[in-house]
């Protein structure tokens, strides 16, 4: 990574603390759910973020997987070149919002029921949703640098600012 580089200059660390934030979001009463059928009214039923996420273990693993892809190809980007930068950065992008759908999906949709979301629920939702534009920011900073490298590239600039692709 070099000196010269002017954007995306955001720091690594901040997905990071957004899924922190997240993860300690789940411990939370994130849902109450009361039913609204044809049957006789039931007790709301109060759930975490925890019991959202463990439900269906498939679905666990599936959201573990794309924090984990997105994460790790943060990190791993960093030294790479700028195509590659820019490609793990989208797929990051993709990772940390299909995330971000799947946990506003499990939290709000029921059949023939109410939700009502609690302030946890806010928290870890706005913080998947602000690891989300700050992945798509990142991946477009990424694609304007690819951009602009290879208009330098083609105009011929072989200058020190020049970096290699």
């Amino acid at each position: 990574m070099s000196a010269e580089r002017r954007w995306p200059r955001r720091a690594l660390w901040l997905r990071f603390a957004l899924f922190g934030t997240f993860l300690g979001s789940l411990p939370f009463t994130w849902t109450v759910e009361t039913s609204s059928g044809c049957g006789p009214p039931s007790a709301p039923t109060l759930k975490t973020g925890w019991d959202l996420v463990s439900h269906e273990p498939k679905l666990t693993l599936l959201l573990g997987a794309m924090a984990l892809v997105s994460l790790l190809l943060l990190v791993l980007a960093d030294d790479a070149r700028a195509s590659r930068r820019a490609a793990a950065h989208a797929v990051g992008a993709l990772a940390t919002g299909a995330l971000c759908f799947l946990m506003f999906f499990a939290a709000t949709f029921t059949l023939f029921a109410r939700i009502k979301l609690f302030a946890a629920a806010f928290v870890g939702l706005a913080c998947l949703a602000l690891a989300t534009l700050e992945a798509l920011a990142r991946a477009s900073g990424e694609l304007v640098e690819l951009w602009r490298e290879r208009k330098r590239r083609a105009a011929g600039d072989t200058s020190a600012n020049a970096r290699p692709d």
